[in-house]
């Protein structure tokens, strides 16, 4: 209730606040000049307008290897031997980010790779060494003998 309720009153705060404003003559003056009927101070609710889609067809996909037919592996390594192998650890960064995070860097890098390139890419190896911290952060757990 009490968010609402601040909601409004800044709402209602800024809306007294644009109407005190009176322009300067001058700009009163452009503004039935150029017809458009609308305040400067006032602005659309959208930023920005969307990029139009990508064409699908145009854009070079990445080859990942779970992803692809047998048939279609032999035919990528016949052009090309090489293959991308990701490796990320999946550790704690602290509250604010994913445990993942590393990853999720090498695997959208590694896709990009591989679209621009054509190159093979194999799926992530998640490997790190986890040290503890001072601080526990659920999720966190590291391998011992």
């Amino acid at each position: 209730m009490l968010g609402a309720f601040s909601q409004r009153l800044a709402a209602s705060s800024a809306t007294a606040a644009v109407d005190a404003h009176q322009p300067p003559a001058a700009m009163r003056q452009r503004r039935a000049v150029a017809g458009a009927g609308v305040p400067s101070n006032v602005r659309s609710s959208r930023m920005t307008h969307p990029l139009p889609a990508p064409d699908p067809r145009a854009a070079p996909r990445p080859k990942r290897l779970k992803e692809l037919r047998p048939a279609d592996v032999a035919r990528i390594l016949e052009r090309d031997q090489r293959l991308i192998v990701p490796v990320g650890t999946c550790e704690q960064h602290g509250p604010h980010m994913p445990l993942g995070c590393d990853s999720v860097i090498v695997e959208h890098l590694a896709d990009d790779l591989s679209a621009e390139f054509g190159v093979l890419r194999a799926p992530t190896l998640e490997y790190g060494v986890n040290v503890d911290t001072e601080r526990t952060f659920p999720g966190n757990a590291s391998l011992r003998r």
